[in-house]
């Protein structure tokens, strides 16, 4: 029967380069649109989020791991307090959630493992301190694709 049945979707390089394109761009508009915070209180998804990647970290579970960096990440653009921002954010994420992996795992073969719960604790500080131009040069030396081949 036509149109019946399950595809899956096969993303070029090209593809997933322009999809963290997009998520770069997404990102850096709700970290300035939400910098300064109101209240301490809105960062409390990054505080768990980082809490849960520590434990993962020091437990040595990988998908914990990834799924903290995942939710940090929601965290900072839900910081936006723009709904639909935060919806489209997931969406690209759900399509660079395999490539996400792969470069968490390359890089868990050659760094620390504690580098990456580093890279949220200045991420945090930066959006702690209301400062957008800090907190965007922490994701721009994040380390998102660096081990992307």
């Amino acid at each position: 029967m036509p149109r019946r049945g399950v595809r899956v979707a096969t993303l070029s390089d090209r593809d997933v380069q322009e999809l963290y394109d997009v998520r770069d761009v997404l990102e850096r508009h709700a970290i300035t649109t939400a910098l300064p915070l109101a209240r301490d209180a809105d960062l409390a998804g990054l505080r768990a989020a980082l809490d849960q990647m520590s434990e993962a970290t020091r437990a040595g579970d990988r998908l914990q791991i990834a799924e903290a960096h995942r939710r940090f990440h929601v965290a900072v653009v839900a910081l936006s307090g723009n709904s639909q921002l935060t919806a489209v954010y997931e969406s690209i994420l759900v399509k660079l959630q395999l490539f996400m992996a792969r470069n968490l795992s390359r890089e868990a073969e050659v760094a620390q493992a504690e580098d990456g719960v580093h890279r949220h604790e200045r991420l945090l500080a930066a959006a702690a301190a209301g400062d957008p131009e800090a907190m965007i040069a922490q994701l721009a030396g994040h380390g998102a694709r660096s081990y992307l081949a």
